[in-house]
């Protein structure tokens, strides 16, 4: 069973990449996703299926370290139960990949995996940020990928994106890199993305999250009320300006007086498309997260 790791930072647009590429690599195969959210609301799995995909679902956790067992029974059942013939895994955004890696490169997964090229997502409109921003699993994400996807180019000009592409080069001089909208691969890449092997050796070095980045933490919200648009423009402007801590990545249906709508919220950028469910559902996932604040602000307590 092959396996391939598409691995990118909150909000790169893995799951997007997925809807675009999946459909176009079927040729006869039995194609899984496994989907690894850091959440209890499963946020992208419901899309994922939606656009026709068959998906797994692992939540509240990531596969790197407290879900790691879980993904080995997952992988196990794909192979075994399902009969799956090639499995593409979304970890969360604050995944360690090197450390996935790890795992499937020893028993009893290496028995019955073959690994294939990492493929990394890296958000271009975010890429200063990333950079400087000492994220450690963005870090670890860039320099295991076999290739890298400089996603969301039209947020730079040309200049930046030819600066991005050579720091690309310069932390990862391995990886072939492909400027994308959406995420979409020129067809006639499509056959060498998913050839090969991971070329990362196991035992290489393994990032271990510092003390800030293990303050990453995630905040849900349900609710079966239609919630006033103008409460939910007012929340996401004040999360912007950063009043309820440091928001990295806001996503989920919404619905207001209006009917609804699917959020997808990075700083400073959102984005609105149809609804997957019926009700709201919103995770936030940032650091020192105003719990009370974040809830009060939307909810009108």
């Amino acid at each position: 069973m092959k396996v391939h790791v598409v691995t990118g930072f909150l909000g790169s647009g893995k799951t997007t990449f997925l809807l675009n590429f999946v459909p176009r690599m079927a040729r006869g195969e039995r194609i899984l996703i496994l989907v690894n959210e850091f959440s209890q609301l499963g946020i992208d799995g419901p899309i994922l299926s939606r656009g026709g995909l068959s998906t797994i679902e692992l939540p509240h956790g990531c596969i790197c370290c407290t879900l790691a067992v879980g993904l080995l029974q997952t992988l196990e059942k794909a192979r075994f139960e399902l009969a799956a013939d090639r499995v593409l895994i979304e970890p969360t955004g604050i995944a360690v990949p090197s450390q996935i890696h790890t795992l499937l490169s020893q028993p009893p997964a290496d028995g019955w995996c073959e690994v294939g090229p990492y493929i990394g997502m890296v958000d271009a409109g975010r890429y200063r940020q990333m950079a400087t921003g000492l994220y450690v699993f963005w870090n670890d994400q860039v320099e295991t990928s076999d290739v890298l996807l400089l996603n969301k180019i039209d947020k730079v000009t040309a200049a930046e994106r030819e600066a991005i592409t050579a720091d690309l080069s310069a932390r990862n001089p391995t990886a072939r890199i492909f400027p994308t909208l959406y995420g979409v691969l020129p067809e006639s890449e499509w056959d060498g993305i998913l050839a090969g092997r991971h070329c990362r050796p196991a035992e290489r070095r393994h990032a271990h999250l510092t003390p800030e980045q293990k303050r990453v933490e995630c905040w849900d919200f349900s609710s079966s009320e239609p919630l006033p648009r103008a409460r939910v423009e007012a929340w996401l402007a004040a999360m912007n300006a950063g009043r309820f801590g440091d928001a990295l990545r806001a996503k989920g249906d919404v619905f207001d007086e209006q009917g609804g709508r699917h959020l997808d919220w990075v700083p400073g950028d959102v984005h609105w498309t149809e609804p997957v469910g019926q009700e709201t559902r919103l995770v936030v996932v940032g650091r020192d997260l105003d719990r009370n604040g974040l809830a009060q602000a939307l909810a009108g307590g």
